[in-house]
């Protein structure tokens, strides 16, 4: 009998290391496929793991849980919507039930899998895992912008074992347009590389790590990701300005700050990489208002504001429901690209808008106090990306709604 127990305790904490080493590492996998079943599906590398493990939690726990499962309530929101939407866009050009469905369904069963996964107390191992996950990501951008800028051949990050989806693409570090460097680490494009490390500068963070902090604040400067360092920069507002930290901790964070400060000063003059490297991020800012202006649909336009010109065309009924999930890039056809909000906007009208706002905030409701810092990475990306139902959209769900082992074991005693 004490035998079983010992051997069921080791189960449990070897699934829950599984589960939290697959949802840490999921953001880098999300590119990769196994295989092209069919022109409209394709098998990709985390499927396999998400859905081997969901079968597991399955069979462990096959109850729907409402802390971990609110994403299938998400799902049978906008399926409602989106009937609403259809039924009032019936007889437009590109407008197909089948297709709006399928993606709902697609997202209900992922919505499934991950509740499952989420099931399994594994907060700190979670946080743990993207902690060494973004040292190596950290160690590569930084052996990306010295080899960049020293002309020396080095690895961009893809893993060449594993096939890339042909909607799929590696920017590698090397602007091919510019010829800027811009390490992305081990993942797609600088974005995501940014997006990956603001969850583990935030840990590190919370854990007084200032090494860590240090490194990843670092590299999300020589990502040059304007999400990244924007990112970086509330987090470390946040903790100063609401952090239950003594005075004297907030002290050390303002003191942190000030000596990368003067070290990227004291860098500019001595060193034109980094010298060119900033006046790069400069760049960028400063052009954010004249992008968003322009009449040419640049990268910060299409990530702030997106399609959300094509409101304006929608009938009265639409500008209520929308036109059902992902159609109204088909009827206009146009690139279905933009942050989530104006995706749902777009998508589910302004009915829809609303209730995604009531979603989220009992999403926030349910979020430990401790850890809306993460809530609020979340909305960041939220409005400069489209991180849809997809790994990095789950990883930084994780973060938010992850249960700690420890309020796990005190439970059970």
């Amino acid at each position: 009998m004490i035998g079983e127990k010992k051997l069921s305790r080791y189960m449990t904490l070897s699934f829950s290391s599984v589960v939290a080493l697959f949802l840490a590492i999921a953001p880098v996998l999300d590119p990769y496929i196994v295989a092209e079943i069919s022109a409209g599906f394709t098998l990709r590398v985390n499927d396999v793991f998400a859905v081997t493990l969901g079968i597991i939690g399955f069979l462990k726990n096959y109850k729907i849980d409402r802390h971990s499962g609110f994403l299938i309530y998400w799902c049978l929101f906008m399926a409602v919507i989106s009937l609403f939407g259809i039924l009032g866009s019936l007889g437009k050009n590109g407008i197909s039930f089948f297709a709006a469905y399928k993606n709902i369904i697609i997202w209900t069963v992922y919505s499934f899998l991950i509740m499952y996964l989420w099931k399994v107390p594994c907060r700190e191992k979670f946080l743990n895992c993207v902690t060494v996950i973004g040292i190596v990501c950290s160690m590569v951008i930084i052996l990306q912008f010295i080899c960049g800028h020293l002309n020396i051949n080095f690895w961009d990050g893809r893993i060449s074992i594993f096939q890339l989806s042909k909607y799929d693409g590696w920017a590698g570090y090397i602007d091919r347009n510019t010829f800027d460097i811009r390490p992305c680490g081990i993942f797609q494009e600088p974005s995501y590389c940014g997006i990956y490390l603001l969850v583990a500068l935030t840990y590190c963070l919370k854990k007084n790590k200032y090494f860590m902090v240090g490194l990843f604040g670092i590299s999300l400067i020589l990502t040059t990701s304007l999400v990244g360092i924007l990112g970086a920069v509330i987090v470390m507002l946040y903790y100063m300005l609401f952090s239950n930290d003594r005075v004297s901790k907030k002290y050390k964070w303002i003191m942190l700050l000030g000596i990368i400060i003067l070290f990227a000063f004291f860098t500019i003059s001595q060193n034109s990489a980094i010298q060119s490297l900033l006046q790069y991020v400069t760049r960028r800012l400063s052009n954010i208002t004249s992008d968003l202006q322009a009449e040419r649909m640049g990268s910060t336009k299409w990530r702030l504001l997106g399609n959300i010109y094509l409101f304006s065309g929608y009938n009265l009924w639409q500008k209520l429901f929308g036109m059902g999930a992902n159609q109204y890039a088909s009827h206009f056809r146009v690139v279905n690209y933009s942050n989530n909000i104006i995706n749902i906007i777009l998508n589910y009208g302004i009915i829809g808008f609303l209730g995604f706002i009531f979603l989220l905030k009992r999403l926030f409701d349910r979020v430990e106090k401790e850890n809306h810092i993460y809530f609020i990475i979340m909305l960041l990306i939220f409005l400069v990306d489209q991180q849809w139902f997809n790994w990095f959209f789950f990883y930084l769900l994780s973060a938010c709604v992850l249960k700690s082992e420890t309020d796990s074991n005190i439970k059970q005693r």
